[in-house]
């Protein structure tokens, strides 16, 4: 079963969201930052490693907050949300674009899944914190 790591990241009322090159079936549209998870990595270990690698931020392991493990016939999605004080430009390393957006008011052009996604992966910020994680399991 193939995994991925998928995660929000807030200041306030802002949104970091990265615009998809690839996969193909996201190009041109809105998500998280995220990707795979490698061999030998825990899903938390992945999302640091690809928040560094798309955003060229390093937020810290107590930062982040499990929001949900989506499961699909073939591949896991674990989600995470993280409160980070960094807000500077974004500017992406990578070939995909980084954008500041309001949390409540998501650009049209986002993946659907994140008119509700990003609103859990806020709550757990801000609400949830001590409660567990849950898990939502999805069939494709």
């Amino acid at each position: 079963m193939k995994t991925y790591c998928l995660g929000f990241i807030f200041q306030a009322d802002r949104l970091l969201l990265i615009r998809k090159n690839r996969p193909e079936w996201q190009r041109g549209r809105y998500n998280g930052v995220g990707g795979h998870v490698e061999e030998g990595e825990t899903p938390l270990d992945a999302m640091i490693r690809e928040t560094r690698e798309e955003s060229g931020f390093s937020i810290p392991t107590a930062h982040w907050r499990p929001v949900c493990a989506m499961k699909f016939n073939d591949c896991i999605v674990y989600v995470f949300s993280a409160q980070w004080s960094f807000w500077m430009t974004p500017h992406s390393p990578t070939d995909e674009t980084l954008q500041e957006v309001d949390r409540i008011f998501l650009p049209p052009d986002c993946l659907p899944n994140l008119h509700w996604l990003v609103p859990m992966a806020w709550n757990r910020l801000t609400v949830d914190t001590d409660s567990p994680s849950p898990l939502i399991s999805f069939v494709r």
